[in-house]
């Protein structure tokens, strides 16, 4: 996969990482709509319709009102301040009990020690977040077309590795139907615009990596907790299909 087109899908994975992480401030809504012209990844007709709302929802030098209606519909969404309409939490949306801190947090840090990452807040927040996951993702695809770039392939080539069993086990699990989902509950142009543009990136990763020819397996969304899945060493290797 060229060096290219890894800093495209990791641009584009870390911004929308840190937009589910926290609402904008005004300077994050000037900068997204002076930029979202140079969207880093090709739009779909449904994602270029949601990037025009998006645009024409809101004025080039919002107001505060115009940035608390952000605040208060993702609030209301992921429960920044009380109950969240749709966690996004991995484990809340995949584990057996529904709850915070359970295997699927353990099993993303584990991801997160493998590349030498640690997530904040270690210990006082799940590292499963819906935009702590994208943007471990985004680091993982700079690295690898850093690694690419400088010649390092073997090294590129296990960061690719971890990043697509990343994907397999975790992201692309539970990720594309929390996104379809949240674009549906979605008060604001923004909110349902940034999901919308979630489940595109996340659909096109998938397909470059089918089209790249590595093997993906994603796992079920839902699945029964087991001890024996949170323990162990994160494997490095990248599965390639024959050819």
């Amino acid at each position: 996969m060229e060096p290219k087109v890894l800093d495209s899908f990791a641009a584009a994975f870390c911004v929308l990482g840190a937009l589910h992480l926290k609402p904008p401030s005004s300077s994050v809504v000037k900068e997204f709509l002076s930029q979202s012209s140079q969207w880093p990844l090709p739009l779909t007709p449904q994602g270029e319709a949601a990037l025009k709302e998006l645009r024409s929802s809101l004025p080039n030098n919002p107001s505060e009102e115009d940035v608390y209606a952000l605040w208060a519909d993702q609030n209301q969404l992921y429960g920044i301040t009380g109950a969240a309409q749709l966690s996004p939490y991995e484990s809340v949306q995949r584990g057996e009990d529904g709850l915070v801190f359970d295997q699927e947090t353990i099993e993303v840090r584990r991801y997160y020690g493998a590349m030498g990452f640690e997530a904040p807040h270690l210990g006082s927040e799940p590292d499963d977040h819906i935009g702590l996951e994208m943007d471990f993702l985004s680091k993982c695809l700079l690295k690898a077309a850093d690694d690419f770039a400088a010649g390092q392939e073997e090294q590129a080539k296990q960061s690719l590795g971890v990043a697509r069993q990343f994907c397999g086990e975790h992201l692309l699990s539970w990720g594309p139907d929390f996104f379809a989902e949240g674009a549906k509950l979605a008060v604001t142009p923004w909110l349902r615009g940034i999901c919308i543009l979630s489940v595109q990136a996340l659909s096109q990763w998938q397909q470059a990596l089918i089209d790249a020819g590595y093997q993906l397996d994603i796992a079920p969304r839902q699945r029964q907790s087991t001890l024996e899945d949170s323990s162990g060493v994160v494997p490095l290797e990248l599965t390639r299909r024959p050819h």
